[in-house]
């Protein structure tokens, strides 16, 4: 099956898309329903687009409080959360020596540096040619005085076994991993389409329902596979959606994902991305019984009413304000969106459903 996306540029010119206008609101009562309707979803729309992969990445740090990335509140909320999970899980490493879990027989010297793709708190991205092989990798090159400052080393290494372990074609794999005293290589496939982020913020229209079915159908896949080796994703959002040069999907970075284990079958930690956190995450019962795959459902739902619609199911700016939108907020509603099909608008409903017993996917993959 062939990509809706299959051989689009990224050299696409800038895009501003404007803002509702409000200047043509007749009444009041007009007026207040869409300012809620703002406070309550953000729209891709007005974000600018960027011409090439280092701009969007530059593009995503200045917009990452936008569809998830993590605010101060965010980072905050989680130190406070992290629980006794970590006392359970077994040390795979100590924070002066990551020898045990990071060793293999390569290293930097087999590998020609081609040209920077990104950069972040805890290092930069290389796009790298292997110099027996001649295959195109991507590099992620972490400092390890950064890891340890930030509390995680163990959440590397998970990433690392994340990549390791389990191997799907819409999982974007490690081939290799190595380190030197200040700094970890992780080696994967380079997937050059861009983000699926990328792609949603420079359209005009969101995606129609056969487009996001395609995505969504690999996506889950995708998901069962890590489900079924025991690992919650917890951060299923457009900007860690890759799609390779035929337009398939590549879900990456999985710093955030917990192993779940017979004598833990959920977890404790507090994990995630703002535009994303599924209400049993703010729940008073997460720091006791935790949370399993579900969050995994939530996040997918919030991701299926992006492509849809460019607009967050549920938003914020306010950290507090969103947390009880999350939990106590009015069901999803669907009537500013009326080309969406009856089946479209029956799916969301299902996964965005509060409590997570009751969402769609969860009895089936065991993550109430």
């Amino acid at each position: 099956m062939s990509s809706p996306l299959s051989g689009e540029r990224e050299e696409s010119g800038r895009q501003n898309q404007n803002n509702i206008d409000d200047d043509n609101e007749q009444t009041r009562e007009k007026q207040q329903q869409q300012q809620q309707q703002h406070n309550r979803a953000r729209d891709v729309k007005n974000v600018s687009s960027s011409p090439n992969q280092q701009e969007e990445e530059k593009d995503k740090d200045r917009e990452e409080n936008l569809f998830g990335g993590e605010t101060e509140e965010d980072e905050e909320y989680g130190q406070e959360e992290e629980s006794e999970e970590e006392e359970d899980q077994e040390a795979l490493v100590s924070e002066e020596d990551f020898q045990d879990d990071l060793t293999n027989d390569k290293n930097l010297d087999d590998f020609e540096m081609m040209e920077m793709v990104g950069s972040g708190t805890f290092g930069k991205l290389w796009k790298v040619r292997h110099t027996i092989t001649g295959q195109t990798y991507a590099m992620k090159i972490l400092e390890k005085n950064q890891i340890i400052s930030q509390d995680m080393v163990k959440h590397t290494i998970l990433e690392k076994q994340v990549m390791a372990t389990v191997k799907h074609p819409f999982l974007c794999p490690l081939f290799c991993c190595f380190q030197n005293p200040r700094q970890i290589f992780l080696v994967m496939d380079y997937v050059s389409g861009g983000t699926l982020f990328y792609h949603l913020r420079n359209r005009p229209q969101p995606f129609t329902e056969l487009e996001a079915k395609f995505y969504a159908t690999e996506i889950l896949l995708a998901l069962r596979s890590l489900h079924r080796q025991d690992f919650v994703y917890r951060d299923l959002k457009l900007e860690n959606i890759l799609l390779d040069e035929h337009g398939h999907v590549r879900i990456t970075d999985f710093g955030l994902s917990a192993k779940l284990t017979k004598k833990r079958p959920r977890t404790c930690s507090f994990s995630g991305s703002k535009v994303n956190l599924a209400p049993e995450v703010f729940m008073e019962t997460n720091k006791t019984i935790g949370h399993g795959k579900s969050v995994d459902f939530w996040g997918f739902g919030v991701l299926l009413h992006l492509l849809l619609t460019q607009q967050a199911p549920i938003w914020h700016e306010d950290f507090k304000e969103h947390i009880m939108l999350v939990l106590y907020g009015k069901p999803i509603q669907f009537d500013e969106f009326p080309y969406l099909s009856k089946d479209a608008k029956s799916l969301l409903s299902q996964l965005l459903v509060r409590n997570p017993e009751e969402r769609l996917g969860c009895k089936r993959e065991g993550g109430g």
